[in-house]
């Protein structure tokens, strides 16, 4: 018995929710061929045809109802998971030294986007 691959799911959900081999191969920067030939497999892998096809585009069959909702739940989960896995793996410290009146504004600005909290340390005191 072979296995789904989530690829494979990922493509068939990206044909089912833009209704068309060609608008849901655009969604997965995939060509229309490629595409085609992920859907072909997964339908072989099955032994049923995932979508009845039409002159323009694609509906779910019933084995494709089935596997829509299940297919969503799964790629769903495996990106929350790579998402979580992903911001989780590195952490660091660091210390920075900057002028106190000039630098602060422009670092703060530059690490916005960046998962860091930022604290003011006097360590080293100014000259007498």
């Amino acid at each position: 018995m072979e296995n789904l691959d989530s690829d494979l799911l990922r493509t068939f959900v990206a044909v089912a929710d833009a209704g068309s081999v060609t608008d849901g191969a655009a969604r997965i920067h995939r060509s229309q061929s490629a595409t085609s030939l992920q859907i072909k497999r997964l339908e072989a892998i099955l032994g049923q045809p995932v979508f009845d096809r039409h002159g323009r585009g694609v509906v779910l069959s019933d084995t494709g109802r089935k596997l829509f909702p299940v297919a969503q739940e799964v790629t769903a989960r495996l990106d929350a998971a790579l998402r979580e896995i992903s911001q989780n793996t590195v952490r660091a410290n660091c210390v920075w030294a900057y002028p106190t009146i000039t630098g602060a504004p422009d670092l703060r600005r530059s690490l916005r986007p960046l998962p860091v909290n930022i604290r003011k340390s006097n360590w080293m005191s100014p000259a007498p």
